[in-house]
Parts: C-alpha cells; structure tokens; sequence
C-alpha cells in the first residue's frame, strides 16, 4: 500500500503481508481512506476491520457475520412487528439457508468513516435464475407458456426484490477518537471539519443500534439497484428515486429526486457518499456517453449544483469531505464550483 500526502508526494510503502495472510485480502473501504474490510475466501462468515495508520496496518476486530445475524433474530426487535419478524426469519432460513453455504449468497460490504458496517445478503442462485428468466421472457420464446416455468419465474421475480441488510455499529468510536493520535479524521476537530459543524457546535442524533433491514415486496423500496451509506444514513435508489434510512431513529424517507421511469435513457446510477455526512453525490446517465452528477443538501433536500461530465468522469473528495470531479485534463471542484486545468507532469524533468 503505498500512503501519499495532500501534496502528492510519496510518504510510506506498507506492506501488509501478514494481515493478507491472516485476515485475508480488502473488500472495501471508508470514504476517508482510514478504515479497510478485509476478508478471507467466499465461503468465510467473518469480516475483519483494520485501520489504516501513516506507517502501517493495525487489526481493530473480527465480526462473524453468521453469528451476529443468527442472534440478532433470536429475540423480536421492539422497532418490528411480528408480522416483518416473521418475514425477515422466514427469508433468512429458507432463501439464505442460515448463511450456512455462502457461496450460494451474494454479499456486499458498505463502511463509513465511523467504522460502521453494511452487509447486504441475497441468494445468488436465485438472482442468477431470475436474470436468465427475464432474458427468456425478452426474447418471445415459448417457454413462458410452461407452467413450471412461469411459476418459477414469479417467485425468482419476488426473491430477487428482496434484499436483507445488516448494520453493524461502532459503539467504541468515541473511546477510538479520543484514543488515536495519528488519524485526523478521528479527532473531534476533524470530525467537526468532515461533518460542516462550527467550533462549539455538536450533534444530538443518538448512537445507532444494531439492526437488519429486510427489503421486501411490500416495503417503499421497489426494483433496487444499489446502496451506500455515510455516517447518519443509508441509501437506496431504484432507477428514478432514491431514499435515506436513519441508522439512529431506523425512518425511511424518500429524497426529492425523482427521474421518469419512462425515459430510456436517463436513470440514477449511484449515490456517492462522503465524510461530509450532510451532502451526496448523485450520478444520473443522460445518454451513452454523458452522466450529470447533481450535489444533494440532505439537510434541506435540494440541489446545490449539477455538472454534465463524461461516462468516465471520476468522482473524489479531500479530507474534509470537498468533493471534486476530474475529467479530461481539469479538475471541478464542486464547494468553489469552478474547474481547473490539470497538468500531467513527470518528476525527473525538474531534476
């Protein structure tokens, strides 16, 4: 791993080995940079996170996946009827098999910079069957007319549209930032920075608790497409709306975004979150070759500012949560809402 400073310059190579050895390879990583998932093999249940410091790579905990949903399904939750409890352990044990083969399982990771973790868990199988059934369906072949057949497609359609979410909170960050003396991000001004808070200025959200989302056909999430979170909430968006999850207070409310499902060519892609908690990044395609990506104030709900940028416009952020888009040979820093010519330049012609 190879660290660089704010100014480009080379600071540390940090081998890690022995972590890759022990623990596996990464899978993802926190807006922030300073947080890393790792994992070992498709078919392991533990996560491990491991945090990243200016001269190496230090291992913060292990967290089976199994082992955590499986208890947390034990009891009913206070925040769930009986009837969603049902639900969600009917699908857990019959569609997911109780995590017991995960290579039949297709698990994605979200991390935010409070080291709070996502895992989304759906079957493969049935993804996969699904997928080929839509192809059939498209197609105008007769095997629809099967009975089997269509009722198979049916029930893959209703599988595939649900989706179980697990939330892992960190409820030793406020012992981790008054602990660490190396990461920025971790020190309360830094978090002050990162969140757009005034010196004096706190947030009164209370600290989130472990929770599973199911996604369901009767829930107001329908044809989901994809998910990320940040450090207050968790985002989900089908192809012409989007919505925001509480991880504290676990409501769901829609965004003011909203894109024709008609249209065909224009549809919302991700939702890019950073470490400044109170805006997004959405990123709509326009046509084949061009995307806009709006700024979103979650606070107020509304767009800051739009771009129109190229399919292979690159999306990043400073330490402070400052977004920036670069395309072509400039730079858009979205905060100064200006572009800036960017050179391309070797080290030894100043030598």
């Amino acid at each position: 791993m190879y660290i660089y400073s704010e100014t480009g310059i080379l600071v540390e190579r940090v081998s890690y080995a022995d972590l890759a050895q022990q623990y596996g390879k990464p899978v993802e990583v926190s807006e922030n940079g300073l947080i890393l998932i790792f994992r070992k093999g498709h078919d392991n249940p533990e996560i491990h996170l491991i945090m990243v410091h200016i001269d190496k790579l230090e291992w913060v905990a292990t967290i089976d996946v199994r082992e955590r949903i499986t208890s947390y399904l034990k009891s009913q939750p206070a925040d769930k009827s009986l009837k969603d409890f049902n639900m969600m352990k009917s699908f857990y044990k019959e569609q997911l098999k109780g995590l017991k083969n995960l290579r039949e399982i297709n698990m994605e990771f979200g991390l935010n910079d409070d080291a709070e973790i996502l895992v989304r868990l759906r079957p493969r199988e049935i993804k996969d069957r699904s997928k080929l059934a839509r192809a059939i369906q498209e197609s105008g072949s007769d095997a629809e007319e099967d009975s089997e057949f269509a009722e198979e497609q049916v029930a893959a359609k209703s599988v595939e549209d649900c989706s179980f979410f697990y939330f892992f909170p960190n409820q030793h960050i406020e012992t981790c930032r008054a602990g660490c003396k190396v990461c920025f991000g971790c020190s309360a001004e830094g978090q002050r920075i990162e969140n757009q808070l005034l010196p004096g200025q706190e947030e009164d959200d209370e600290d989130p608790q472990e929770f599973v989302y199911f996604d369901n056909e009767d829930d107001d999430v329908s044809d989901l497409q994809g998910q990320s979170m940040n450090q207050d909430y968790i985002f989900f968006w089908n192809k012409g709306k989007a919505w925001k999850l509480n991880t504290s207070t676990r409501k769901l409310d829609r965004l003011g975004i909203y894109v024709d499902e008609r249209e065909k060519q224009t549809w919302i892609k991700q939702i890019r979150t950073g470490s400044n908690k109170h805006r997004v990044a959405i990123r709509i395609s326009q046509t084949p070759v061009k995307d806009c990506v709006i700024i979103w104030d979650l606070v107020n709900d509304c767009e800051i500012v739009s771009y129109d940028v190229t399919k292979n416009a690159m999306f990043f952020q400073d330490r402070h949560g400052n977004q920036f888009l670069a395309e072509n040979d400039y730079i858009i820093n979205c905060r100064q809402t200006c572009r800036l010519k960017s050179y391309h330049l070797n080290v030894n012609e100043f030598e």
